[in-house]
């Protein structure tokens, strides 16, 4: 029995290879928890678009498909489609996930999603688009809310040393932004962590980006295990309402 032709053709474009460098664009598509649809691409920043420095502009960038294709195979093991023709362009919309799309197909049908776009770095590596951040990320001073709500994330201890105010009468429990403030840090939660005052006070330097391993419990940089999972969630959403509404149409 041969196999059905979208399996056939998601099969090719999953094994293919690809030399030919930075001829493509790197594009995702996958779910949020609402099952609303959300992208993302690979961008390389142009600008600024405010003056305190803090919403950056960024646009897409061409890849070098090879390496990213290693990436996103063979390193995250979170697979990654080659897409060259308007067909295979239609069944990646469909199915979502990782794509390296060839140049002039991309900026044929994808235009929208080229040009220069405001975001905010959140995260070790994360960029928001602006207009989906609150307000109060550009306040230097979390409010008592998200203070609260990063303390009780945390543990209600400081993430480094462990002691907590209810068996140390001595600790005082401070949120630091991880990217400083005075650095363009933002006060977004991926941004924030609860150190004592010992902790705080003892930082050198101030700016350590390792601490954004403290948010996760494997304390490594970059949670790769919790990443994965997170992604074919978020995959899996896509496809079952990207399903949903195509038997619908």
């Amino acid at each position: 029995m041969s196999p059905h032709p979208l399996r056939q053709a998601l099969l090719s474009m999953r094994d293919r290879s690809q030399e030919d460098d930075y001829q493509y664009y790197c594009l995702t598509l996958t779910a949020n928890e609402d099952g609303t649809p959300s992208y993302s691409i690979q961008t390389s920043w142009v600008g600024f678009a405010d003056e305190e420095r803090r919403i950056e502009l960024r646009e897409a960038r061409l890849v070098q498909a090879s390496q990213m294709l290693e990436l996103l195979r063979e390193d995250l093991k979170e697979g990654c489609l080659v897409v060259e023709t308007r067909e295979e362009l239609r069944i990646f919309l469909l199915v979502g996930g990782h794509a390296v799309i060839e140049e002039r197909l991309a900026r044929e049908h994808l235009a929208d999603l080229l040009p220069p776009r405001p975001v905010v770095r959140t995260g070790f590596t994360g960029f928001r688009s602006a207009k989906d951040v609150p307000s109060t990320v550009f306040q230097r001073a979390p409010t008592k809310k998200q203070r609260m709500r990063i303390i009780q994330r945390d543990g209600c201890r400081c993430k480094v040393c462990g002691r907590a105010p209810h068996n140390n009468v001595d600790i005082t429990l401070h949120i630091h932004h991880i990217r400083p403030w005075v650095e363009l840090g933002v006060t977004d939660d991926e941004n924030l962590i609860t150190l004592c005052h010992t902790c705080h006070e003892g930082l050198d330097p101030h700016c350590d980006l390792n601490l954004f391993g403290l948010l996760s419990e494997s304390g490594i940089l970059i949670d790769f295990y919790n990443s994965r999972k997170q992604y074919f969630e978020s995959l899996k959403r896509y496809r079952e309402e990207s399903f949903r509404r195509a038997r619908e149409a």
